[in-house]
């Protein structure tokens, strides 16, 4: 075997002429972050990785999911500027409560068009998850259906059943034909 031996001599921007100049990384600190629509807002942090000097900025957006704008969260987008030596931004989205029952849901938040920066490969977006502290169908009756199935039968049925249609109907987007048309079927069925 022929080996061959090579030198490797590191050019200093004196010797080259060129300066090679490294570029900050800007992305999220988590891919994932939890917020209760009780809370009303979200902290999202921005961290900047790499040399800190200059002054960056890197723009963001957020994007429906199960979630959708003006429903579970305000839409919202905007600018994050890093002055040098600066590592940290923090950006706030607005969550919208509601009274009435929902599953967990989600939207994105995404970072774009970065300026003298490059986005990180995995964390230049993130999802918020949505977590609603209602009870089921709606907070009305709350504090009776936390004492268990002592409260549950205090309450009417009728007026249970109340906040659940107002749930169906109201709330959950083409759930409202569907339980008609369940009902009806119902009601068909246990006929014959």
């Amino acid at each position: 075997m022929n080996a061959r031996l090579v030198r490797v001599v590191p050019c200093s921007p004196d010797e080259s002429g060129v300066q090679e100049r490294a570029t900050d990384i800007v992305q999220f600190t988590a891919a994932i972050y939890f917020v209760e629509e009780s809370e009303g807002f979200l902290t999202i942090d921005i961290m900047r990785l790499g040399s800190m000097r200059n002054t960056i900025q890197v723009s963001y957006h957020t994007e429906d999911g199960s979630a959708k704008a003006g429903s579970q969260y305000k839409a919202t987008r905007g600018d994050v500027v890093f002055k040098e030596n600066e590592f940290r931004q923090s950006i706030q989205i607005q969550v919208i409560a509601s009274p009435y029952w929902a599953p967990t849901l989600e939207f994105k938040v995404r970072l774009c068009d970065p300026e003298n920066c490059s986005l990180g490969n995995y964390l230049h977006s993130c999802r918020v998850k949505v977590i609603d502290s209602d009870t089921f169908p709606s907070s009305k009756y709350k504090s009776l259906l936390m004492q268990g199935e002592e409260g549950v039968r205090q309450i009417r049925s009728a007026f249970l059943f109340w906040q659940y249609w107002k749930l169906c109907f109201f709330e959950v987007p083409g759930v409202r034909w569907r339980t008609l048309l369940t009902l009806i079927l119902d009601q068909i069925r246990r006929d014959l």
